[in-house]
């Protein structure tokens, strides 16, 4: 994390998440504190991974495992 002094008031910078980062939390965002995982839910996960460029070809792979 990197701060700023601006007239005697350190500043902080939030750090940028890397890009498996942004990836699991949006994975977290869809799975967790759901009792299973339903249809409406790997419908949403589907999306968060086609939206993230994981490609249709992994993202059918990983949703056709939890089914």
């Amino acid at each position: 994390m990197n701060s700023i002094c601006n007239g005697g008031i350190v500043l902080f910078e939030k750090k940028k998440k890397s890009f498996f980062g942004r990836l699991q939390e949006k994975i977290e965002d869809v799975i967790l504190n759901r009792p299973e995982i339903d249809e409406e839910t790997l419908e949403e996960l589907e999306e968060v991974l086609i939206t993230s460029d994981i490609g249709m070809d992994t993202t059918l792979k990983i949703t056709e495992r939890l089914r």
